[in-house]
Parts: structure tokens; C-alpha cells; sequence
């Protein structure tokens, strides 16, 4: 439909035609299609236009008119006047050019308020058929931002051998700009990437997603990415865009991978079409020699109910993962299965490298594919030959069963790393008492603690002046630590923390050192760096109610380095364990209220009855 108006409201904007051609450099007609934009506005606002209308829906209501028109016969115009309840009215439109390979593509968007007045707007620039970067303007239609999309892959030596396990991720692509990045990925012997964009069927998989407009850009490929290859160092990355425009593509993609070597394939997508997906699972079917690794998805469904795809698809080579919290059930929005799911583990607040070459906490069960293709990766360089189900067999080797409700078919992995953690356990010294002198009349009951030194920061002495305050508070109950065994603990770094996933890897290394540490009336006592629990605190007990199901934590005790009130901390949560209580109290100067200070070391009889209860 060709749109004529009047010639006043063309002259009015030929000031602002001035100034968007000095901002931005657009061309004569992209100008006045602006100016049209605009005069359509004004139009719709002063109900003034003969153009037709269809509603705009959302989850059934509706909450606005679009309006789609054609100018100079060139250029696709559509304007939406949102008008959605208790919310400002505004306009948005977008322009859509050919190409220089005369393919009609989206070119400029307008945001509006309800007077028509620009808030801001956006500018795509292409090459040939493919968006290269996305040009961010503000209201006077200035330059205030831009967004690569397509830069060349910059040139690096290749680093390939015999022995490089490569791993293919199949998501928005990767910021291969990013020095961390760069080191990592995949080349051939001439230095070229072995990747490939199959979004936009060219040699540059750069990490970039559009999938709701192609004026606002997500990205998340590098994420996913650099956890991969942080936690796998030794892995090359093959990464792939994946085919949004055409998931037939996925057969194409495959090939591609398989010709180079790929056994493991992560893939962290998925959608509710089963029939997007039916090449996919008929291709990796036919690559049993290929693992292929899949996102539950984050829906906080269960999938054998709902079913998400690919993850749902009976495929012998893949396994399906999601994202676990700190009780190893699926973490807040994430899916599961006990049929489609095959394993938990966590993924939740992970350190990233962002697109911006920041790092970031995610979570999701996207990044659950990232830790489990590294852990893949790690043991296939162990035995290059090994088959896929052997492959499956040696993961499932790190898996602990299925905890009580069962959310997945095979169980929770809950260090992926620790395949190649490095722990070293020196003693350092011990000591023993007697018996306590301050009993309080009751028969002086000893146990045993073993005090494991991860963060170097923490002084030996400071953490025995801690123990002895933490038994002058005890002893009121008739209560003491009898034998002191301390550890300093040489680990990779990440082990420093505390997460649930890290603590089975450190408690069952030590528990190999000293198959005891786990009887009646012993304490493990760790000084960590920091807390990666998803609720964190300075300190934090296990006793026997918070550990039903992650039982290696029980009788552990963690303290973050520049805790406060170090020996009143201790016992503290040393009372937390011996008595199976994690409750607090609100009475005035007893120990067990939720803040610790030097004022609060009091015990009741009734609690001391309950604590002494531990040694029974």
C-alpha cells in the first residue's frame, strides 16, 4: 500500500531529516522513511489515518494496533501503538531495506512515547546479507552505543595434536575477540577456525542471539563457553551458531563436527516443537561415536509431562542435565525428569566470562551441559579410545543415586571437576585434653575435631585461641573438644569455597586420609576462603537434620575467612551439630541467637541436655 501525507508534516521533520543524517549516515530515503515513521505517528495519535489495523495479542489480550505499510516501494514499515493496562502508551516501529544482496532485512527501529517523540532508536548495518553491527541512538538520533555482530575472526597460531580432545558447543556462537576465548578455541593446522555459523552459513560463529527482534541482541555462547573450557583447560572448543532460521541445518552441523574428530557435542537448547527437532534425533542417531550432551531447559517443568526438545527424544547417545541447588533437587526454574533427565549437578551461580570479557555469576541448566561436556572431555583425554557407552559409564561413575523424590533417571554429579582437582592434605600439628575442669558438675563428654586450613590467610594460632574459647563456652554443658588433628590443604583454587558440590570433593578426599573422620563424636572443622552456597553465610553447620540428602556433609563445620568472633562462632555452630538443632533463639546473651557477638555465650540446661545428646 502506498502512503502519501501531507506536505506540512514532511517539511516539519526535514530539520530532524538534518540531523539523523549527521548522527548516523543515512541514506536520503532511509531519512525520509524516518520522517514517514514519524508522520504515521502523529497521525495514529490524532486518530487521523486511513491505514489498516490488526490487534496486537499478548497471552490472549489485547494490548494495542499494528499497522504495516509500504513506502517508495522499497522499504516495510511496521508501527505499533501499545497501549497495554496500567502501563504508558508508546510507539514503536521498525523499518525493514534491502539488503545490497536484495534481501528485505530489518534496518532501523524507533521507540516512541505517546506524543511520538523519540526515545530512542536502533541502526543496522550490513554486509552483503549478514548484520555486522548494530548502532545504538538516542533520542536526537545521536550515537551513543554500538554492538558488534560479525567481526572477522582475528588470526592466532594453531595448537592442535594427536591428543586434543575436541568438544563441540552448539549455542549463540562465542566472542572470539576475548583473549580467553581466543586461547581455547578450535583451529586447523593453517590457523583456521574449525568452527561454523550456521545461522547465517558463514566462518564467523560470533556470539549473538536475536530471537525476539533483530534490534536487541542477547548473548550467551560465551558463558557457556568459558566454563567449558575453564573447567576442561586441556579441551579445544568447536563452536557453533546454531541454525534458528532452519533447524534442518542440524544434520549439516553434525557432519561438520564428526569430519573434524567431535565426540562430544553440548548443546544447550531446546524448544516444545518436537518436529523442529526430528532431523536432529534421526542425525545423532546415525553418530552413535558422538555423545551428545542436552539442556533440560528452564521451564521449572517436568519434561515427562511437558515435553521439551531435544531433551525428551529416547536417543541412546545423549544424556540430559540439569541445573541442581544445594539439596541436590532441580534449582528454582530449572527442568527435570525421572524418565527424559538423566543427571543433576550444580549450576548455579557459576562464575562466567561475559560477553564483555567480565566475569559473571550464572545459573541455569545451560550451564550444566558446560560442566558436564568439561567433565566428558576430561575423561575421554584420560583414554582417547574410549566408546560413547563407555564414555557414559565412566560419568556415571561420578554420579551419586538418585536422592529420596527422585527428580532424574540417573543421579547427582556434584564436583564435575574433580576429576582433576589437585588436594594435598600436611599435617600440621595436634593436640589433646583430658578432660574439661569446668564441667558444670556433669560428666565431661570429649570429641574430636580435624581442622582443615584451605585459605592460607587463616593463622594456626588464631584458630586455637578460637577452639579454646569456643571450649570455655561448651564446658558449662560438661562439654569439651577432647583431640585436635590440624590440616593445611594445597588444592586448585576453586576447592577454597564452599559449595555443596566442592565439599564432597574435600570431605571424601580427607575421608580417604582418615577413614575415622566420619565416626560418632568427630567434627570436621574447614577454614574456607569464601561461601558459594546460594544462601551464604560467614559460617555454616551439617548436622544430621540439614544433610539427609547430602550426607557427606554431615558433621562439618565451615568458616569463611574474616568471620567474626571467631571462638564464639565456633561454638556456635559447633552447637548447631552437637545438638541437631538448626534453630535460633531470641533470649538475651545466649549463644545460640542468629547474631554472634561477645556478649552472647549463654546455655540453658535444657540446651546443654539437648547437645549432650550427640555423644549417646
Amino acid at each position: 500500500m502506498q502512503v502519501h501525507y501531507r506536505v506540512a508534516i514532511i517539511l516539519c521533520f526535514l530539520t530532524i531529516n538534518i540531523t539523523i543524517a549527521r548522527a548516523v549516515e543515512l541514506l536520503p530515503e532511509e531519512q525520509r522513511v524516518v520522517a514517514e515513521v514519524l508522520s504515521v505517528c502523529e497521525s495514529i495519535g490524532e486518530q487521523n489515518t486511513s491505514l489498516e489495523s490488526s490487534p496486537i495479542l499478548f497471552r490472549g489480550h489485547e494490548v494495542g494496533e499494528r499497522y504495516l505499510f509500504q513506502f517508495e516501494d522499497r522499504f516495510d514499515v511496521r508501527l505499533d501503538h501499545v497501549h497495554p493496562d496500567n502501563q504508558p502508551e508508546r510507539f514503536v516501529g521498525e523499518v525493514s531495506a534491502p539488503t545490497s544482496a536484495l534481501r528485505l532485512a530489518p534496518k532501523i527501529f524507533i521507540g516512541m512515547d505517546q506524543s511520538c517523540v523519540v526515545q530512542q532508536a536502533r541502526y543496522l548495518r550490513y554486509q552483503d546479507d549478514v548484520a555486522v553491527d548494530l548502532k545504538i541512538l538516542g533520542p536526537s538520533m545521536e550515537e551513543i552505543g554500538s554492538e558488534l555482530l560479525n567481526p572477522p575472526v582475528p588470526e592466532n597460531a594453531s595448537g592442535l595434536n594427536d591428543n586434543t580432545v575436541l568438544v563441540a558447543l552448539v549455542d549463540s556462537g562465542v566472542n572470539y575477540l576475548l583473549p580467553e576465548i581466543r586461547a581455547g578455541i578450535a583451529r586447523d593446522g593453517s590457523g583456521n577456525l574449525l568452527g561454523y555459523d550456521f545461522w547465517d552459513m558463514d566462518e564467523r560463529p560470533f556470539d549473538t542471539q536475536t530471537p525476539g527482534s533483530s534490534f536487541f541482541v542477547q548473548r550467551h555462547g560465551t558463558r557457556t563457553a568459558s566454563i567449558l573450557l575453564r573447567e576442561a583447560p586441556a579441551t579445544r572448543l568447536v563452536s557453533y551458531r546454531y541454525p534458528r532460521p532452519d533447524l534442518k541445518r542440524m544434520k549439516a552441523l553434525i557432519s561438520h563436527a564428526d569430519s573434524l574428530g567431535v565426540r562430544i557435542i553440548g548443546m544447550p537448547l531446546g524448544s516444545r516443537n518436537k518436529e523442529d527437532w526430528e532431523v536432529f534425533e534421526q542425525t545423532a542417531k546415525a553418530h552413535p561415536h558422538i555423545l551428545f550432551i542436552v539442556s533440560a531447559g528452564n521451564n521449572g517443568a517436568d519434561i515427562d509431562k511437558a515435553p521439551v526438545y531435544p531433551a525428551s527424544m529416547n536417543i541412546d547417545n545423549m544424556l540430559v542435565v540439569t541445573s541442581a541447588d544445594d539439596f541436590q533437587r532441580p534449582a528454582e526454574r530449572t527442568n527435570w525428569g525421572v524418565q527424559s533427565v538423566h543427571y543433576t549437578t550444580p549450576a548455579e551461580s557459576v562464575d562466567a566470562l561475559d560477553f564483555t570479557g567480565l566475569d559473571r555469576a550464572v545459573s541455569g541448566s545451560s550451564y550444566a551441559v558446560s560442566r558436564i561436556a568439561a567433565l566428558a572431555s576430561n575423561l575421554l583425554s584420560e583414554r582417547i579410545a574410549m566408546t560413547t557407552e563407555e564414555l557414559k559409564a565412566a560419568i556415571a561413575n561420578k554420579a551419586l543415586a538418585p536422592g529420596k523424590g527422585q527428580y532424574v533417571r540417573l543421579g547427582y554429579i556434584p564436583d564435575p571437576r574433580s576429576v582433576t582437582a589437585d588436594m594435598t592434605f600436611r599435617f600440621a600439628e595436634s593436640s589433646s585434653q583430658e578432660s574439661n575442669p569446668d564441667s558444670g558438675g556433669e560428666t565431661p563428654l570429649g570429641f574430636s575435631v580435624s581442622a582443615l586450613v584451605l585459605d592460607h590467610r587463616w593463622q594456626f594460632p588464631d584458630v586455637q585461641l578460637a577452639m579454646e574459647r569456643a571450649n570455655e563456652i561448651l564446658s558449662v554443658c560438661g562439654i569439651f573438644i577432647q583431640n585436635t588433628e590440624l590440616f593445611t590443604v594445597e588444592s586448585s583454587d576453586y576447592l577454597k569455597d564452599l559449595s555443596a558440590g566442592t565439599a564432597h570433593t574435600v570431605l571424601s578426599r580427607f575421608n580417604q586420609l582418615r577413614p575415622d573422620a566420619k565416626k560418632q563424636s568427630q567434627v570436621v572443622m574447614v577454614f574456607a576462603r569464601d561461601s558459594k552456597m546460594q544462601q551464604p553465610f560467614e559460617a555454616e553447620a551439617f548436622g544430621e537434620g540439614n544433610t539427609r540428602s547430602r550426607r557427606w556433609l554431615k558433621d562439618s563445620l565451615w568458616v569463611t575467612y574474616g568471620a567474626r568472633d571467631l571462638g564464639i562462632t565456633l561454638a556456635h555452630e559447633l552447637f548447631h551439630i552437637l545438638s541437631n538443632d538448626g534453630r535460633h533463639t531470641t533470649e538475651a546473651g545466649n549463644l545460640m541467637t542468629a547474631e554472634t557477638s561477645g556478649d552472647n555465650v549463654a546455655l540453658s540446661e535444657f540446651q546443654c541436655s539437648a547437645a549432650r545428646k550427640f555423644f549417646n
